[in-house]
């Protein structure tokens, strides 16, 4: 953070686009002030762990004398130490993801698999009880995008109840939306004396019209998350969301995948050709717990090994006969945290 309150964005902009053909827009508007940078930047890298050793190695070969050029060359090598020692697999197969431990998504990894091998896939449905992480599936769905580069893949997340769109109005979305996915501005439809069904059509064909209008297709395909939309929303926010996933699975909407993260099942989607994908969170198995304890067990710097390794095993197998439902998922994410900290992943 101090060498970069020392950059201009445009420097940083010039160091992370020769090292990972990143721009700072991904994380912070332009000509912004130089402390929101820093804190932006640092934010952003925190959950790219992979782009870290090659980021921080361009800012050392242009900034060598900078006071923070020791400390940071000894973080490069460490992170390239640590991301040496991670099993090669595919990035919808990962276990830790920004720190976070990810258990089962069985699913919807599979189709996360599907989407990169350039099977069409172009709603996702993420269902469950409150409590079982379905917004850790956020984590997995923006990794995987990440590391196909930002060439292929914009990754969006929209969370309904966060402290950006909370108790936002249909119209602040559709901005919101809009402005994201780097949409034409133009004048918004009336929404005076509208009923909340016609006052959602209205949005979603502007929103289908600006998109026809584009003069090119999108320079990288968008995957938009949606969260929460099982939460209390404007009856107008839950139905121009719904609208939108019924365009996209009828064929209105084209080269972008919808993701609904707790989806409102009481929504009135049409889906003829069953061509929207769906997982359904449960409970952890047996298997489940094991194989993520393994497979975090492998990443550490001091992996344990022998009755150990089956000790941490065994101990969060035992979670699931004293918890059920969201106490049984938070008991089992604290365990997994617990355990990346011993083995040092």
């Amino acid at each position: 953070m101090r060498l970069a309150d020392d950059l201009t964005q445009a420097e940083l902009d010039h160091v992370l686009f020769r090292a990972v053909q990143a721009r700072t827009d991904r994380f912070i508007g332009a000509n912004s002030a130089a402390p929101a940078v820093s804190v932006a930047f640092v934010a952003w890298l925190r959950s790219r762990e992979h782009l870290a050793p090659d980021i921080l190695a361009g800012l050392l070969v242009d900034y060598p004398r900078h006071p923070s050029s020791v400390p940071l060359a000894a973080a490069e090598q460490r992170l390239r130490a640590r991301l040496a020692r991670m099993p090669r697999c595919a990035p919808h197969e990962a276990v830790l993801v920004g720190g976070m431990p990810i258990v089962n998504r069985v699913e919807l990894r599979s189709h996360l698999a599907d989407l990169v091998s350039g099977y069409a896939c172009p709603v996702v449905v993420v269902e469950g009880e409150r409590g079982f992480g379905r917004s850790h599936s956020w984590k997995l769905i923006r990794h995987v995008a990440e590391q196909l580069g930002p060439t292929r893949i914009k990754p969006i997340g929209l969370d309904l109840v966060g402290p950006v769109l909370a108790n936002q109005t249909l119209p602040n979305l559709f901005a919101h939306l809009t402005r994201v996915l780097g949409i034409a501005v133009g004048p918004q439809p009336i929404c005076d004396g509208v009923t909340d069904g016609a006052l959602s059509a209205l949005f979603v064909a502007e929103f289908l019209a600006r998109v026809e209008a584009m003069p090119t297709p999108w320079p990288a395909t968008p995957w938009i998350v949606f969260d929460h939309l099982d939460r209390h929303l404007a009856p107008e926010v839950k139905l121009f969301v719904a609208g939108l996933v019924d365009a996209r699975l009828n064929g209105a909407l084209h080269d972008c995948v919808i993701f609904l993260l707790g989806p409102d099942l009481k929504l009135p989607i049409k889906d003829p050709g069953r061509l929207a994908r769906r997982e359904r969170l449960t409970s952890f198995l047996d298997a489940e717990i094991d194989a993520a304890v393994r497979a975090l067990n492998l990443l550490g710097a001091n992996p344990l090994d022998g009755a150990d390794l089956q000790g941490e095993v065994d101990a969060l197998r035992g979670l699931c006969l004293r918890h059920a439902g969201a106490d049984l998922a938070s008991a089992v994410f604290e365990g997994l945290v617990d355990l990346r900290e011993r083995v040092r992943a």
